[in-house]
């Protein structure tokens, strides 16, 4: 994946979407700019900086610092790359004789899973007897599956733990195909074959755990457990388990002690996290609190990385020029990814031998890949991109300005120009140092040359849903969200704004009785009484002029912009009849009622919603879309850019219930 241009393609997909979801006929909504073009309240509220977006943010985190472990550290495993500092410190209290309680605290893709899986697969395997020596609780059953292909993998690629460790995941959910036996990607997900023989290590979220302890049925999972035979519980993601959710699972952790009849400080607990902040003692007391378990300033892990000074120490100055605005490439131009990096390359080091020719599942891709990694390490732009940066996260433009100086005339070359070098930074790859050792033992069992990535580029784009939305009522409407009018005058007036799908008229929405002539504009009451149903919530749309048949089935107004009073359509009054403010729209307002009969034989007025226009009866709404459409087209994006070839996505939800729902909306809308 290029991040660097992910980023805006992702962006520019959710604004073509908006405006042509929210496309604009109505008058007032629709116009022209100063230049004559056509545009309309939903393009201009796109175009205006940070409405629908904040960033793209970026940072570049530097290596992890390598710690002096072998990779034959463990016994029964031997380690595809020699270990960061923080996993070797993970790895010395969870292999000792006496394990001791750990939290792992360190970012994202620094190897938090690595840090229990290795010691606990060596354990298990150095262990004869039957029975769970291990459980892993997982916030979601997505990730618990995620994770369960990389336990099966590590297992099925070292001769030690083949056939002699065994992985179950025990989810809600069970595959269309039960696995009953450990394989190369997969570990044993079938139910009845975990109850009649338990695995090693059990993989499950907290409720599961919670029916294993309760329901008959599932209790004889438990039969080979003797007191000392659980030695280790982790819990991944340890943050979010707070509130109700962190007292269910202290709970359960408790009872679980006592159903297995666990001796005292004898469970060595393990939590990861890449986001539980850095105040020691609050993590501490909270791990304790959840884990009922001793933890002390030693039982923390944090990441440590390299500065920019010395992960650039050995790198000698060779190439100091940066493209012109003729050669810089833009990513719009191209259709593949190859293309693309190597007019980069070009671009930056003017030598077409360091061309990316090959995939990067081969010998020679790699190769050209570290290659260009080396090379990039010698540019001086990638010197001055690592000081700005400063291990930081920063905007785009920020950086461009620190990179290029302040003046923003040349701000799309600027951005071309960081845009296609970080890609080349995403591109190249580090090459993992090999003893003769562990190269005969990659060269026996078929595998590829290790490598990481030079950097680990990452992008953050914020987007925000569009609720709640508004209008002002003018001659001219801007769309803003009601959430940021705290600021604004009360001589602007917002309404919020209705508009239908099938024939793009737009207008506004109000609250108004049957014997009053102001709008009450209380957005909330609004809502409430247009999804009631209920006849008070107008329908308020601008028009150019009367229209004798629209007449027949609505009224027409001059709505005064100061204090939204409906003046009378036939008084010639420039000027509103209430207040004397001059700005007046004229505005159709459809008779949007029928009568409903009731049970009791009576009968009562509600409002239909079609549009009085077209007459469409499910193309008129409030006007907004919310989050699980905008990912969904994010996704969509994602998952057919060119410049993507790592097709995988992961999204959040509060509740197991949203996720649920959203997961088939992704799958039915993408």
């Amino acid at each position: 994946m290029l991040p660097s241009i992910i980023s805006h393609q992702t962006e520019e997909a959710i604004r073509t979407f908006l405006s042509h979801s929210f496309e604009m006929s109505s008058p007032l909504f629709s116009r022209t700019d100063e230049y004559g073009q056509y545009t309309n309240a939903m393009e201009d509220f796109l175009n205006k900086k940070e409405n629908l977006a904040k960033g793209p943010y970026i940072s570049m985190s530097l290596p992890f610092r390598t710690s002096q472990l072998t990779r034959d550290y463990f016994k029964n495993l031997y380690l595809p790359f020699p270990p960061f500092q923080h996993q070797a410190k993970a790895y010395e209290r969870l292999s000792a004789a006496e394990p001791k309680s750990t939290l792992v605290a360190t970012g994202t893709g620094s190897g938090k899973t690595e840090c229990f899986m290795n010691p606990v697969l060596d354990y298990c395997a150095s262990e004869k007897g039957q029975g769970i020596k291990a459980i892993i609780i997982y916030p979601m059953n997505a990730l618990a599956t995620d994770q369960a292909k990389r336990f099966a993998k590590t297992i099925s690629s070292n001769a030690s733990l083949k056939n002699k460790v065994t992985v179950g995941l025990f989810v809600g959910q069970e595959d269309s195909e039960k696995t009953k036996v450990m394989s190369e990607d997969k570990v044993i997900t079938c139910k009845d074959t975990l109850r009649e023989n338990p695995p090693d290590i059990l993989m499950t979220n907290y409720k599961m755990l919670d029916f294993l302890l309760l329901r008959p049925r599932d209790q004889v999972i438990w039969k080979n457990n003797k007191a000392d035979t659980l030695r280790f519980l982790i819990v991944d993601e340890l943050h979010t388990f707070d509130g109700a959710q962190g007292t269910d699972l202290s709970c359960l952790i408790r009872r679980l002690k006592h159903r297995l009849d666990i001796p005292a400080d004898y469970l060595t607990c393990v939590g990861t996290s890449a986001t539980v902040g850095n105040n020691y003692e609050e993590l501490i007391n909270y791990a304790s609190d959840i884990f009922d378990a001793k933890f002390d300033i030693t039982s923390v892990i944090y990441e440590d990385r390299l500065s920019s000074e010395e992960y650039l120490r050995d790198s000698k100055l060779t190439y100091f020029e940066t493209p012109g605005n003729q050669d810089v490439p833009y990513y719009v131009s191209y259709s593949d990814t190859s293309s693309y990096i190597n007019d980069a390359i070009l671009a930056w080091f003017k030598d077409e031998s360091l061309f990316i020719t090959e995939s990067a599942q081969s010998e020679l891709g790699i190769e050209q890949r570290v290659e260009l990694g080396e090379q990039i390490r010698k540019h001086r732009f990638f010197h001055r991109l690592l000081d700005k940066l400063n291990g930081e996260i920063t905007s785009l433009e920020s950086l461009c300005q620190d990179i290029f100086g302040s003046t923003r005339e040349n701000l799309h070359y600027q951005l071309a120009c960081l845009e296609s070098f970080c890609a080349l930074i995403s591109t190249a790859k580090k090459a993992v140092d090999e003893d003769e050792e562990a190269i005969a033992y990659r060269v026996e069992n078929g595998k590829l040359k290790p490598v990481l990535p030079l950097l680990q580029v990452r992008y953050q784009l914020w987007l925000r849903e569009l609720r709640r939305m508004v209008a002002s009522v003018s001659l001219q409407p801007e769309i803003s969200f009601s959430d940021d009018l705290t600021q604004v005058g009360a001589e602007t007036k917002y309404l919020p704004i209705m508009h239908c799908r099938d024939c793009h008229n737009t207008g506004w929405g109000g609250v108004l009785g049957n014997s009053e002539s102001h709008i009450n504009d209380d957005l909330a009451l609004f809502y409430q009484l247009y999804f009631d149903r209920r006849p008070e919530a107008n329908l308020i749309f601008p028009v150019k002029a009367f229209d004798d048949k629209l007449a027949k089935t609505g009224r027409y107004h001059k709505l005064c912009a100061n204090c939204l009073n409906l003046n009378s359509f036939d008084s010639a009054q420039s000027e509103c009849s209430s207040c004397g403010h001059d700005v007046l729209a004229l505005v159709y307002l459809p008779d949007d009622s029928k009568r409903k009969n009731l049970t009791d034989g009576g009968s009562t007025l509600v409002a239909k919603h079609d549009c009085p226009f077209c007459n469409s009866e499910t193309g008129l709404s409030v006007l907004g879309s919310r989050a699980a459409s905008l990912i969904s087209v994010l996704s969509h994006q994602l998952f057919g850019s060119f410049f993507n070839e790592d097709k995988q996505l992961i999204t959040f939800s509060d509740s197991v219930q949203d996720a649920a729902h959203r997961a088939g909306f992704f799958t039915a809308r993408t």
